[in-house]
């Protein structure tokens, strides 16, 4: 566990989303998700990026939500 970055060292109902972010560039609209954990530490997420202590996966955002994959 000492291995684990500290996202995912908690369980998603310990985390609090705060904000989804959309950039828009050249290369198209990109977006982003911030969740805070219990010790207020900011973390800035992306589709596909890890989640949480029991391997949840940001899966998709979208204006007014994201959506997560648990591999259990």
């Amino acid at each position: 566990m000492e291995n684990l970055p500290q996202i995912q060292r908690y369980t998603l109902d310990q985390l609090k989303m705060s904000a989804i972010l959309w950039n828009q560039q050249d290369s198209g609209l990109t977006s982003r998700v911030l969740f805070k954990d219990p010790k207020s530490r900011i973390y800035i997420l992306k589709e596909g990026d890890a989640i949480g202590k029991n391997h949840g996966v940001i899966f998709k955002l979208q204006t007014n939500y994201f959506k997560q994959s648990l591999d259990n």
